[in-house]
Formats: structure tokens, sequence, C-alpha cells
């Protein structure tokens, strides 16, 4: 594609650049422009409109153009931005495009492109004293306080992104030294602009630190996300690498210095300087006494979680011991609201396993296996919840001999208020199908007799609307093992009205057709056809109403008997 059409200097511009920091091939640029979508977007930015083309390599390894920034770059990128308004020119004699065409490389981690930008580029330019030659003072301290400002957010971005709270430094760290040494000497601080910073950047040291600080692992639930115990285990080593690198940057020499200075000149703000200190040591003290306790847990709990949910039972007892061995040998821990975080992490793991293991809910004729599924998932959470029970009763007993036992006070709904909704949804999943079991069998059902035509076409009529109302589970757009969703329970609300609606009807049915039996043989051949829908609580009361007319038949077929 190179040199066709005078596009040779604007084609070779863009692509020796884009081989070249890319470290590509020479043939790659030109496959690239082979390309419609990639021609017309960079043909767009030399002739047309576009004031920016970004060429970037995608997931295929492949040289893509767009007219802006692309999500997520997978490499570095390469930008070609138009400095001014004025046309680029084709032709390769008279190309302006090295003239009014900036270019340069975009990071995939932008953050960090901006930070090196700001500490290497921006700070340097305008702190230099010449380039603020005829500047107001106040203008000066005020474009030191507004770089040093972003510099700090930046830093304090770039550190959250990594997991890691950063505290950024005040400006005028350049003569900290010198007035720490003069500080020391004369107890007074005659920079008065430094010390403003130091306590500017404490206070916002505190305020960083206390939000770690009152972090715990209740803040790792947020619906639709329902935390499972090794997310806890993983917050914990978060927690204390977090807070040994804040400790480590409270220790560093600098800002012994910055202490030193509030200390002898006797600042409002060093008092919390020393309180923000101590709370980072003793955080970090407790977040490392919490992982060693945790120690036996994590096997325990990853084998829970990579095992078959049917496979888990054995896994419960020894869990719940141990957690209970961390109650008691783990202070920091030994707090009700930890206990039930981590209780309910473990439902959330059960939950989740039991519904991968009875899987999508298939509201068909087969009701064997989801019933059986259902019936097991509710074995397994029930017989945790024993499991818990037992060990409640027992935590006290943990504690060695001499030390005052502490039991767990909390509600056990507190814990284990999911579990009990995904345990109702099961149980109104199970009546659904309990209920289709017995609905679906009167499908065949026929009688005889002079009326047996009409019974037949009503009980045909009552299978085709429950079998309506059933099958309407079905094409359901929501996952019905959710406990949150709220639409099941609208849905299970209706079918429930329904099926007492055909079940009135049935047994109207039922009493018409035991009626017309004319003899204790026709009779029981009525109640054999029905099967066990007429132990049905409202059919069944009707049932218990035509017993008289058995009684008459069975008295009348032993007079006949006698009779012969």
């Amino acid at each position: 594609m190179a040199g066709v059409d005078g596009d040779r200097e604007n084609w070779d511009l863009l692509g020796e650049y884009t081989n070249k920091t890319l470290r590509l091939k020479a043939d790659r640029w030109c496959k690239a422009v082979q390309n419609e979508d990639n021609r017309s977007t960079i043909l767009n930015f030399l002739d047309g409109d576009a004031e920016l083309v970004v060429v970037s390599l995608n997931h295929s390894n492949q040289l893509v153009s767009t007219p802006e920034v692309p999500a997520g770059l997978r490499t570095k990128g390469v930008y070609y931005l138009k400095a001014s308004d004025v046309p680029l020119v084709r032709e390769e004699e008279h190309s302006n495009v090295r003239e009014h065409v900036i270019f340069g490389d975009i990071s995939p981690q932008p953050l960090d492109q901006l930070s090196t930008l700001i500490e290497e580029v921006i700070i340097p330019m305008l702190e230099n004293p010449a380039n603020r030659t005829g500047w107001p003072e106040m203008v000066c301290e005020d474009v030191s306080h507004q770089l040093y400002a972003l510099r700090g957010t930046v830093y304090r971005m770039w550190g959250q992104l990594r997991g890691q709270t950063l505290l950024p430094l005040p400006f005028g760290m350049e003569t900290l030294e010198k007035a720490e040494r003069h500080a020391l000497d004369t107890g007074e601080m005659t920079d008065s602009q430094l010390k403003s910073a130091i306590e500017g950047v404490v206070i916002k040291w505190v305020h960083q630190v206390e939000e770690v600080l009152v972090q715990d692992t209740d803040s790792l639930a947020s619906p639709p996300h329902f935390p499972k115990p090794l997310e806890e285990i993983t917050f914990w080593k978060k927690r204390r690498e977090n807070l040994a690198h804040i400790a480590s940057q409270l220790k560093d020499k600098k800002v012994m210095m910055m202490s030193n200075i509030l200390e002898v000149t006797e600042s409002a703000y060093y008092p919390a300087f020393m309180k923000m200190s101590a709370d980072v040591s003793m955080a970090v003290e407790e977040a490392r006494d919490i992982m060693i306790h945790f120690t036996p847990l994590k096997p325990l709990l990853e084998g829970l979680e990579s095992g078959e949910f049917q496979d888990a039972l054995p896994i419960l007892p020894p869990l719940v011991h141990c957690i209970c061995l961390l109650w008691t040998a783990c202070p920091p821990y030994r707090k009700p609201d930890r206990i039930v975080t981590l209780f309910k992490e473990i439902t959330n793991l059960l939950i989740s396993m039991g519904q991968v293991f009875i899987g999508t809910v298939g509201f068909q004729a087969e009701t064997t296996e989801p019933l059986q599924k259902i019936n097991t998932c509710v074995s397994v959470l029930r017989k945790f919840r024993e499991i818990f029970e037992e060990h409640r009763a027992k935590v006290e007993t943990y504690f060695p001999e001499g030390e005052r036992p502490r039991s767990w006070e909390f509600h056990p709904t507190h814990a284990f208020s999911r579990m009990d909704q995904f345990l109702e949804r099961l149980a109104n999943i199970k009546e659904i199908f309990d209920v289709a079991k017995e609905f679906l069998k009167i499908e065949k059902v026929e009688f005889g007799g002079p009326k047996g035509k009409v019974l037949g076409a009503n009980i045909s009529a009552v299978y085709s609307e429950f079998n309506e109302a059933y099958t309407a589970f079905s094409i359901l757009t929501y996952d019905c093992l959710d406990p949150a969703e709220d639409a099941f329970n609208e849905g299970h609300q209706q079918f429930k009205k329904k099926v007492t609606e055909l079940e009135q009807r049935l047994s109207l049915i039922v009493k018409n057709a035991l009626q017309e039996s004319q003899s204790p043989e026709a009779y029981f051949k009525v109640v054999e056809l029905l099967g066990s829908i007429l132990e049905r609580p409202i059919i069944q009361a009707e049932y218990t109403n035509c017993l008289p007319h058995l009684i008459h038949l069975l008295k009348q077929e032993i007079e006949t008997a006698k009779a012969s």
C-alpha cells in the first residue's frame, strides 16, 4: 500500500514509527493498512476532520487503528494527534505531516504514564525558577500546592490499583533535612510553609489510614456479590501486606524527620500522627495473628470449594471445629461480627455449590431426578446447621482452664438468613414438583358409565390448565434457585392459587365419578385410577364425603349375596 496514489510520505511516517516503537516487522504496517477499517480510520485522520488516531495490537495480535484510545490496551499503543487546524498536505514533496502531527506512545497502564509525566516533565518544568520569571509569589505558591496535590492524588490512585495505600510526601522536601536540624537545635521552625505542608499532609494521611483501618470483611459483601470464605483469607492477606507497607512508609527516614519537626515544635498534629502510627502497628499485628490462625482452615476450605457438593458433609465437622479453635486461640478474631461474616461466607459457598449441583431446574414431566437433587441439597444444608448448633453449644469448652470462656452470643439467623431463604426457595420448588407429580398422572384417566365421557372431558380440561401453569416455569428468564429473586415468589403464589382452583374442580369431578359408581368394584376402580392425588387435602375432603356411598354399595352387595 505504501507509495500508492501519493500516500507514501504519510503512510511511511506513521508506519515507520509504529513498527519501530511496537517492535514489529516492516510488513506488519503494510498488512494493517490493507484492512478497510484501518485504512478508513487513518485516511480520515490524514484527510478528514479526525484529530486523533491510535494504533495498537488487539487480542489477536493484529494492528488496528481507532479514532480514540481503546479501553483495556493489551500492550502499549501509538497515538497521532493533530497539533493545529492546518490541513495536512498529501503530496510527498510538500508534505507537512511531520510539522503538524504530534505522536508518541500510550502505556497500557495510563496511570503509570501520567505519574511519570507529572514527576519528570510537569513538575520540573513548572518548578523551574527560570520558567516563573515575572510570576507573583502568591501564584508561585498556588501552582506548587496544586502540582503536589495532583501528584499526591495520582500517587494514591496508583497505589489503590495495586491494593496498596501510598502516603504522598508534601512539597518542599528538598529543605527537610536542614529544617529538621534547625528545629532540633532551636526548638523552632523558621520555614512556616514547610511546617504547614507537613501538617496538611499528615491530616491527609490520617484520613487515608483511617479508611484502611475501618475496613473489615463485612465490606466484601455487596449484592449481587456474595463472598466465599477463601475471599476472607485473601482479604486478611492483602490487609496484612498493605498495613505492613504503610508501617514501612511511616518509618521512612524522611517521615521520621517530619515527625521530629512536629514533636519539637509542639505541633497540634503530632498526637494525631503518633496515634495513627500506633494504630497501624497494632493493626499489622492483628492481621498477622489472624492469618496465622487461619492456616488450619485454608486446606479445609480449599477442599470444600474444589470438591463435589454431595461430598461436602465429611468436611463440615472438622471445619466448624477449626472455627471454634480460631475463636478460642485468636483474640483479634474473637468478635461476633467476624464469626457471623465467616459463617455467612461458608453458607454462600454451600449455596453456590448447591446451585451448581442442582443445575438448571427444568419444570418438565420428569420430576424424579430434580427432586432427588433438591432433597440431597436440603439434607446437606440442614446437617451443616446441626453441626453449627452442636459446636455452638460447646464452644465454651474449647477455652483452656483459667481463661474466661466466651460463647457465640449472636443469633443464628444473623449467620444463616440467606441459607434459610435458599432452603425456603428449595421447599417451594419441591412443592411445585410434588404437585406436578400428582397432577401429571391424570393425563390418561378415563371414566366409564353414562357420564364417563363428560367427566373425562372435564378432567382433561383440568390437566391442560395445570400443564399450562406448570410449564410456564420452564420459560422463566431468571434463575429460580436465586433466593433473592422475588419474581419467583410472585409466580409461585399465582401457581398455588391456580392449583387450589383446579383441586376444587377436580374434587367435584371425583365426587361425581364416585357417586356414579353402581358397584363397589366400579367405586374402587375410580379410586385406583386417580391414585395418590386423592390425598390432596381439598380432594381428600370430598373423597371422604363419598365414603357413605361406598358403604351403601357394599351393603347392597352383601344383601345381594345373601339373597342368592
